[in-house]
């Protein structure tokens, strides 16, 4: 499984099957994994948090239980994994062997800022997701825009507003913040930022924040729902404004959460739903062009006849159709 997030699984977007993993690592994970359950001498089911980091792989945690993850990797590998449990569990027999993924699965957590009075809708170590959902797709893309839909994200469209406000991190972004340009979005940035995208030639338009008091104000974008996402980064850590700095993010993060606008405060998820948009609009864009050349190329005809009404002869005044 494969985590977009820097915090716990629990409020993390996963996939199966991972998509960062080597095979090497792959199989570091499971010899741990054998041992570890050896040496606790596990009889069933259990779960394991591994941390990776520049290819070593740490433990987190091990868990003695079933993990919610259970019944979405079933579905994904067709390998019913509770009964392989009850096997276990009752001394039964179980063949050697691995699932394997029959189609892309992502799981994606749910939020419920708003119904928490001046929470800030930003993610850490501690459990903030209140629900989550599995969907599935032949592509990582597929799978991850229709969980988004699921757990009721706004899917941006092309020449919708996007902001991005990022800290220290901003030039990770750099790359995605192009594709979304010549994707057709249109690029909203606060000040430090914008800059940083001026430099590299990257199209955008600046905000002020709050509590700069200035037009056009990220403030005033926000309750118009002008902006259709959000892409903020907080890391202002060494920034001697920081204090400042970090009260105007929580105010772009939390209005943003009020009025319906979709929150992204997470690096590698900002990467992968950008990747994500830009495929997702162009598959769009072609089928739309495919159904209007088959709208173009079909014969359409320019007259009608009316069916003659009962007891009188037929007519042959041609009626004309008119075609928008």
């Amino acid at each position: 499984m494969n985590d977009y997030s820097k915090e716990s699984q629990k409020q993390a977007t996963s996939t199966v099957e991972t998509l960062s993993i080597t095979e090497t690592l792959r199989k570091k994970l499971l010899f741990y994994s054998g041992r570890i359950a050896r040496s606790l001498n596990i009889q069933g089911p259990f779960n394991i948090q591994f941390l990776v980091k520049k290819g070593q792989a740490l433990v987190i945690e091990c868990n003695l239980r079933a993990s919610r993850s259970m019944p979405f990797v079933s579905k994904t590998t067709g390998t019913n994994l509770m009964d392989l449990a009850a096997e276990a569990i009752t001394n039964g027999t179980i063949k050697p062997g691995e699932g394997v993924h029959r189609r892309i699965g992502v799981k994606a957590p749910q939020f419920s800022f708003t119904r928490l009075d001046k929470a800030d809708p930003v993610t850490g170590v501690e459990m903030v997701s209140t629900g989550e959902v599995a969907c599935f797709g032949d592509s990582f893309e597929e799978a991850f825009i229709n969980a988004l839909i699921a757990s009721n994200f706004y899917i941006p469209k092309k020449d919708d507003a996007i902001l991005i406000s990022m800290g220290e991190t901003r030039k990770g972004i750099l790359p995605y913040a192009r594709m979304l340009a010549r994707a057709g979005y249109r690029i909203f940035a606060t000040q430090h930022t914008a800059e940083e995208f001026s430099k590299n030639g990257i199209e955008c338009r600046i905000l002020y924040k709050v509590s700069e008091k200035k037009k056009p104000n990220i403030m005033d974008y926000l309750q118009n729902r002008e902006i259709r996402l959000v892409i903020n980064i907080p890391s202002h850590e060494g920034d001697p404004a920081s204090h400042r700095i970090l009260k105007d993010e929580y105010l772009i993060r939390r209005k943003a959460a009020e009025f319906g606008i979709p929150i992204v405060t997470n690096l590698e998820l900002a990467r992968a739903l950008t990747k994500a948009l830009v495929r997702h609009n162009a598959r769009l864009e072609s089928k739309t062009q495919s159904r209007t050349e088959a709208f173009v190329t079909s014969p359409i005809p320019t007259t009608a006849s009316r069916a003659p009404l009962a007891g009188s002869s037929p007519r042959t005044e041609p009626v004309p159709i008119t075609i928008p």
